[in-house]
């Protein structure tokens, strides 16, 4: 019975390990709610990232052209992220990861 338990805490523990959010305002905060949505991916346990994800182009630009100052970053694990780094554990040791990007105008 103790081994069950003990298994089944390691597990809880190892899925929610990783499940932070950052959440960063960019000036005044969002102001309208549009949300844009990226994935960064990385190799060799997150140390090597494989694309760029550009939260000043995500924001975009104003009706002038104007970058847009009021935002919020947000970067967490999402489920997709999730099964992602599972499948990547269960085949690769965790070579392979990913993390989810918003910005929110």
């Amino acid at each position: 019975m103790n081994k069950i338990f003990m298994s089944i805490t390691l597990i809880i523990m190892m899925l929610f390990i990783g499940c932070a959010t950052h959440i960063h305002h960019i000036g005044a905060g969002p102001q309208i709610g549009h949300q844009v949505t990226a994935r960064q991916y990385y190799l060799l346990w997150g140390l090597v990232p494989l694309n760029s994800v550009d939260t000043n182009e995500m924001a975009g630009t104003d009706i002038n052209g104007n970058p847009i100052e009021n935002y919020e970053i947000q970067t967490q694990f999402s489920a997709i992220d999730i099964a992602i780094n599972w499948v990547s554990v269960a085949t690769t040791a965790g070579l392979f990861s990913s993390r989810t990007v918003t910005v929110t105008k």
